[in-house]
């Protein structure tokens, strides 16, 4: 019989702030999204009005000493998804999901539908939550969206949920890359000159663990000479006349 021992060995925690990325225009581009919101958020020629991803680079130190079995993981602990809002019109920016992918990781027996299988593996999607308010009368009733802020995740369950099998050299990257794929309406897109307050914002942890199979066995009795015991079966008596 075996048992699974979980061994935290490393805990990352990323912020935001301190993306290499921070502020560059490189790390924004178009990613095609097959929804109604990337569809109909175009310019008068067809064309999407603006960029909806934009990719992250953190970089890892001092962990490239730490020994990882073939087994281990890369669990995420806590995540925050920021959405991006519109100071000028006081409105939300990004709707909808917003997934998160890293490069880091491998694809393989990973699959999600907009990626097709192609692309670097989806660790998160976040959701903007919205909800109505009628203000009013009869005659006179307007319909007011609200936006709630995006709430921090955690995990609830590590050893099962949102937790990736790595390499034993996975602590040898000198950087985590991650992209974020967006969703905008009304001719908004990621403009980094207003919205990089927003995506410092996001912060991220993981634990990175080993899973160690051991065998249980039962030291508590002693062997058992099944020689000296002899047969065990009832023998079979002859009828007596």
């Amino acid at each position: 019989m075996k048992f699974i021992k979980y061994k935290q060995v490393a805990r990352i925690t990323l912020y935001g702030f301190d993306d290499l990325y921070n502020s560059n225009s490189s790390s924004v581009y178009t990613e095609p999204l097959n929804t109604v919101y990337f569809k109909t958020n175009v310019d008068v020629n067809g064309t999407p009005v603006g960029n909806n991803a934009k990719r992250m680079r953190f970089q890892i130190k001092g962990l490239d000493n730490v020994r990882l079995s073939e087994h281990a993981r890369f669990c995420i602990e806590s995540l925050k998804v920021p959405f991006l809002y519109d100071s000028s019109n006081n409105d939300v920016k990004s709707l909808g999901q917003t997934i998160l992918r890293m490069s880091n990781l491998s694809s393989i027996n990973c699959y999600d539908s907009h990626g097709n299988g192609q692309t670097d593996p989806v660790i998160f999607t976040g959701q903007t939550h919205t909800s109505q308010q009628r203000v009013g009368t009869s005659t006179t009733n307007r319909i007011y969206q609200n936006y709630e802020l995006s709430s921090v995740f955690y995990n609830p369950y590590p050893e099962i949920l949102y937790n990736f099998p790595i390499s034993s050299n996975f602590l040898n990257n000198r950087y985590l890359d991650f992209t974020f794929i967006m969703q905008f309406v009304d001719g908004d897109f990621i403009d980094l000159t207003v919205d990089q307050e927003y995506f410092d914002l996001f912060h991220i942890s993981f634990i990175v663990y080993d899973l160690d199979e051991e065998e249980l066995l039962l030291t508590s009795t002693q062997d058992v000479d099944l020689k000296k015991i002899g047969e065990t079966l009832p023998r079979k008596i002859n009828n007596i006349r």
